[in-house]
Order: structure tokens, then C-alpha cells, then sequence
């Protein structure tokens, strides 16, 4: 039933119409089959053969030749190969079967000659003791008829004759139960058939999945490649990662080192400038007080001229001293701050 809603008739008429219009010619149900993917062939040929006799005359192929005459050797191929490979499916599943329902049957046939031996045995018991009951009954009777001296032999073969009733009741039972398990196996026998019979409709629903399951393996099998690719493709990033890595490691510790010693500069730059800046306090001071002692010189009109560019021409070469470290320690300052912003952050181990 789920084959048959799989592969409606519909469908199979128009995947045969399809074929008919490309090949112009002869379609196979074979044919039809691979074009949808699945299907009973026999259905399917039923169905094509049906739709096909159902048409006019005026739709036979322009050729004059008739749907059910080949028209190629690779059809015929085609055809015969599917054949042989569904033939060979079929006989590798009757054999299964075969193997499976011979064990079964062994089974049951072993189950039925030990309960059929048993009964034998019980038998054969059974007809002893009959012998033996016989034979005592005879003893009786003639004891009864001897004397009444025989009269405790009598009494003695009663209760022997009651003792073999006990036992054939025992062996009438024994053979009741044999017969009850002869009967189950018989059952099972059935219930394995049935069975067997299940597993080769299982079966034939497998046939129509094997097509489905060779397309999404090809498409598993695409994508398993896709995958290595990538990985592949990531393994040789993470080589030239490894590699920047590296470089930058060596690049950070080289600025570090410059970096430190752009401080070190900086720091004999900035005492050289305090020390500059006290000496510029200092010839500012000795500039205030030549000032007021040329003044007061000029207004005592002995004042040296001399003396006054001499010292002048002093606080003038402390003052470009002065400038210069400035500026230097400008340009130091400039620079330390370009390192230490050209200066990465922490640079983690690369996990993979």
C-alpha cells in the first residue's frame, strides 16, 4: 500500500509520457522505474501497457513503430541489466528465506521426532504394563480359583493391580502433555511461516527505498568532501596565523625594548630641561640684578659696558640652551607616545 501512494498511476503515466516525448519511441517500464526512482516493475508494466492500449491509433510514434518494440541496443541493455539485478535480489532473498524457514522446519521436525520418539517409549510402556496387568489378572483369577490358601496372594496381586492402574493413569497423563507440545510446535511452525511471509513483504518495501538511499548517500558523500576542503582551507589559515603570530611577538618585544629606551632618554631629557630651567631661573635673576646695577652705574656714570655684554651675551646662550632641550624633549615625548600607540595589546596563543 505505501508503494502504491508512492507511485500513483498518475505518475507513472506521466513519467512514461515524459520518456515517450524525449526518445520519440520505445519506453520500458524499466525505464520508467529509474526516471521515478522506485516502483513494482510488474505494476508498473501493468499500468504503461493498460494507459498504452487505452490510446487512439493516432498517437503511435511517427516511425509506425509500436511502444512495445525496442527501438536501441542500450535500452535492451538497460532493460536486461535491471532484469538480471532485480533477478538477483529476488534469489538472494529466497535464499535468505529458504535458509531461515529450512532451520525453522529442522526445528520443528527434531521437536516433533523426540515427542514422537516419547510417545513411542510411552507406548511401549503402556502395552507392558497392559501385558503385565493381563498377566497378573490371570494370576488372580487362577489364584481365586486354587484355594484360600492362596487367598493373601490374591489380596497381594489386588494391590499390585491397583499400583499398575496408578501408573497407567501417570502414563496417560505423560502422553496428554506430550500431544499438548506436539500441538504448540506445531503452532510455532505456523507462527514462523507467517513470519517468513512478513519478512518477504519487508523486503520487497526495502527495493523500492534503494534508490532514495543511493541519492543521499551521493549527497553525503558531497559533502564529506566540502568539509575536508574546508578543513583543509582552515589548517592553512591557521598556519599563516601561527606565523603572524610569531611576527608580531618579535615586533612587540623589539618596541617594548625601544620603547624603554625612549624613556630612559626622557627621563635625562627632563633633568637635563629642570636643570636648565634653574639655570634659566637663575641667569633671569642675575639679568634682574644686572639690570638694577647697570642702572644704578648709568646713574653714577661709572657703569662698563663691557661687563654688561659679557654677561648679556651669558644669559642669551642659556636661554637657546634651554630652547634646544626644550624642543628635544618635545620631539622624545612625540615619539614615546607614537611606540606606545604603535605598541599591540597582548597577543593570546592561537587555540585551535
Amino acid at each position: 500500500m505505501a508503494a502504491d501512494q508512492k507511485f500513483p498511476d498518475d505518475l507513472i503515466i506521466r513519467t512514461g509520457e515524459e520518456l515517450e516525448r524525449e526518445r520519440h519511441g520505445r519506453v520500458t517500464p524499466t525505464a520508467i522505474q529509474i526516471r521515478m526512482g522506485g516502483g513494482n516493475r510488474q505494476r508498473i508494466e501493468k499500468v504503461w501497457t493498460a494507459h498504452v492500449g487505452a490510446r487512439p491509433s493516432s498517437s503511435m510514434p511517427a516511425d509506425g513503430k509500436h511502444i512495445g518494440v525496442p527501438d536501441s541496443d542500450a535500452a535492451m541493455l538497460i532493460e536486461e541489466f535491471a532484469s538480471q539485478s532485480m533477478a538477483a535480489a529476488r534469489r538472494l532473498m529466497e535464499e535468505a528465506f529458504r535458509a531461515g524457514f529450512d532451520k525453522a522446519e529442522r526445528a520443528v521436525r527434531d521437536d516433533r521426532e523426540r515427542a514422537q520418539a516419547k510417545q513411542h517409549i510411552a507406548a511401549l510402556e503402556m502395552q507392558e504394563l497392559e501385558a503385565a496387568l493381563r498377566h497378573q489378572e490371570a494370576a488372580t483369577e487362577e489364584a481365586q480359583r486354587s484355594s484360600e490358601r492362596h487367598a493373601q496372594e490374591a489380596a497381594d496381586a489386588k494391590a499390585a493391580f491397583r499400583d499398575l492402574q496408578a501408573d497407567m493413569a501417570v502414563l496417560r497423563e505423560q502422553i496428554r502433555s506430550l500431544t499438548e507440545a506436539v500441538a504448540e510446535q506445531r503452532l510455532q511452525r505456523d507462527t514462523a511461516e507467517a513470519r517468513a511471509a512478513t519478512a518477504i513483504s519487508r523486503l520487497e518495501s526495502a527495493q523500492e527505498k534503494i534508490m532514495d538511499l543511493r541519492e543521499s548517500a551521493a549527497v553525503t558523500e558531497a559533502a564529506l568532501a566540502e568539509t575536508e576542503r574546508r578543513a583543509q582551507s582552515l589548517d592553512a589559515r591557521c598556519n599563516v596565523l601561527d606565523e603572524t603570530l610569531t611576527e608580531a611577538r618579535s615586533a612587540r618585544m623589539e618596541l617594548e625594548a625601544e620603547l624603554a629606551s625612549t624613556r630612559a632618554r626622557n627621563s635625562a631629557l627632563e633633568g637635563q630641561l629642570r636643570s636648565a630651567e634653574e639655570r634659566q631661573q637663575a641667569c633671569e635673576q642675575c639679568r634682574a640684578d644686572l639690570a638694577e646695577e647697570t642702572a644704578r652705574l648709568f646713574k653714577d656714570g661709572t657703569a662698563s659696558a663691557a661687563r654688561a655684554a659679557t654677561f648679556e651675551e651669558r644669559c642669551e646662550g642659556l636661554s637657546h640652551e634651554l630652547a634646544r632641550l626644550r624642543s628635544e624633549l618635545d620631539r622624545e615625548r612625540e615619539r614615546r607616545i607614537r611606540l606606545e600607540a604603535a605598541q599591540p595589546g597582548p597577543v593570546e596563543p592561537h587555540q585551535d
